[in-house]
C-alpha cells in the first residue's frame, strides 16, 4: 500500500475498528490501511484517548489536529487539505 493518497474517511474506519477490538492486522488485510500506518493510528489514538469506550469518535478536524505533530511524509500539510469548520 506503498505511495497512495489516504482519505480520511479511511483514518476514521480504522479507528472505528479499532473501538471494536479489530487487530492491526486484521485492518491491513481487510485494506483499510496499511499496518504500519495502523499502528501509528493506533498509538496516537491511544495518546489522544480516541479508544476509550465513554468518548466520541473524533471528527476529521481533530484527527488532523493530533495527527500534523507528528510530521510524517503523509502528514506535511494535511491542515491545508481540510476546509474550516468541519
Amino acid at each position: 500500500m506503498a505511495n497512495r493518497r489516504i482519505e480520511m474517511h479511511e483514518y476514521q474506519e480504522a479507528l472505528y475498528r479499532m473501538r471494536l477490538g479489530q487487530t492491526d492486522r486484521a485492518s491491513s488485510r481487510d485494506r483499510i490501511l496499511g499496518r504500519r500506518k495502523v499502528g501509528e493510528l493506533r498509538a496516537l489514538a491511544v495518546q489522544q484517548g480516541w479508544l476509550a469506550e465513554e468518548s466520541q469518535l473524533p471528527s476529521a478536524a481533530q484527527i488532523v489536529a493530533a495527527a500534523c505533530p507528528i510530521a510524517t511524509t503523509e502528514w506535511v500539510g494535511c491542515q491545508e487539505r481540510i476546509a474550516p469548520g468541519q
